[in-house]
């Protein structure tokens, strides 16, 4: 059996680090040239990446492969890359992390490009998982299996992670779709199967922006990531790596979650996003900000925060390991530490907590009167009780005394 994969791309989803525990186990060879990428010097500055050096960072500092903005204008920079790239009919790919960001991101390209025309914006339209609305033009990916559609090749069933293009949706509801595959080499231009129907469109995503692990396994001519500083080194690893030609990462200089404390109300900042692409499409200069015009909206360049440099949040996630270990590791390091002390005592105040709070309980109703026995000391206050009689336990005196002794005046 030969079995070839990396050990530093993302693992599976539910249950990974198998690749991570052969390659520990068993040895293995390694390629030493990448061959992917046309620049030569993407393919030493890959293999850095791979292995988590941040000097890598400086070569694709150097030639202009790290961007950053506010949260707002990354995701709508990295939009319109994309949008330049399916217009002169070249594969890109648009990376984020997680999926709402990803769902959010592919709303914005398909209302670029219904205005463009390329999408059907005033036709017909179906409805897709998370409420997004898909239309002829539009393209959308499979989020599960299905073996009885038959995905535009004999023989080749439609999989979790297929992109395709809506050619047109039927009376029935199903939709006329063509499955993307790989580029042609020589145009690096997109290309599709023939038409079938799909059916099981309602747990399909837009497919404008994909996550890393959709992304994984694909080369295509342009790579865009966007990066927000959560992510860890096997992602920033993989999305950094799919264009042969281009791989360009857009980071968040600033966080999306800062709060804001300035009091009262102030436009939401949608408001000026939507006034911004507005002025964008009608072909108008942007609009200049307004010296004391009161505080900046979240999102449009601030949060009172100092922004970042885009390569120092890159370097940051490089210092990110997320790599994850199998079930056999797992288990191994437990068993490894099964009989340390602090393991031990660990496991045991669990199991024993509940019956050492019964134990109390029943000491101290037994020195109460009944008036005050009432409740069961059921209350969640009882808790400190329990354990101020366990550390008067550890501290050598007689817990089933305690209740029952008075205080002597002055004590």
């Amino acid at each position: 059996m030969l079995i070839a994969g990396d050990q530093e791309q993302l693992a599976a989803v539910e249950s990974g680090g198998a690749m991570t525990l052969l390659a520990r186990r068993l040895g293995y060879v390694q390629l030493a040239e990448a061959v992917r990428f046309t620049a030569a010097w993407e393919r030493d500055a890959s293999l850095r990446l791979r292995a988590g050096d941040a000097s890598a960072l400086d070569e694709y500092h150097q030639h202009g492969r790290i961007r950053g903005a506010d949260p707002e204008r990354a995701m709508d920079d990295a939009a319109r890359m994309w949008v330049a790239h399916y217009l002169a009919g070249r594969d890109a790919l648009l990376m984020i992390a997680d999926r709402e960001r990803c769902r959010e991101a592919s709303r914005r390209i398909r209302d670029d490009l219904i205005h463009l025309g390329i999408v059907d914006g005033g036709g017909r339209e179906v409805e897709l998982a998370g409420g997004a609305r898909a239309s002829v033009g539009d393209l959308i990916i499979c989020r599960r299996n299905d073996h009885r559609v038959e995905a535009g090749v004999p023989g080749r069933t439609l999989a979790n992670g297929d992109t395709l293009r809506v050619e047109a949706i039927r009376d029935d509801g199903a939709l006329m779709v063509r499955r993307a595959v790989d580029c042609g080499l020589g145009t690096g231009a997109r290309r599709w199967t023939r038409s079938f129907a799909y059916g099981g469109y309602r747990t399909a995503d837009l497919a404008c922006a994909v996550t890393g692990h959709s992304a994984q396994g694909r080369t295509v001519r342009a790579g865009i990531a966007v990066v927000t500083g959560s992510e860890d080194r096997q992602w920033l690893y993989v999305a950094m790596t799919r264009g042969s030609e281009e791989n360009v990462m857009v980071a968040f200089t600033s966080s999306a979650r800062v709060a804001d404390p300035e009091a009262g109300t102030r436009p939401a900042p949608e408001l000026a996003r939507h006034e911004r692409i507005g002025r964008e499409r009608a072909g108008l200069p942007a609009r200049p900000s307004a010296a004391g015009a009161g505080p900046v909206a979240p999102g449009e360049g601030g949060g009172g925060l100092e922004p970042r440099e885009a390569i120092a949040v890159a370097a940051d996630i490089l210092g990110h390991d997320g790599a994850e270990a199998s079930a056999l590791e797992t288990r191994d390091r437990a068993l490894a530490d099964a009989d340390h002390l602090a393991v031990l005592n660990a496991m045991w105040q669990g199991e024993t907590a509940g019956l050492q709070a019964e134990r109390y309980r029943r000491l101290v109703l037994a020195a109460l009167a009944a008036e005050h026995a009432a409740d069961g000391l059921v209350s969640p206050q009882a808790t400190w009780l329990w354990r101020t009689l366990r550390a008067a336990e550890a501290a050598g005196l007689d817990a089933g005394e305690l209740p029952g002794r008075r205080s002597r005046p002055g004590r």
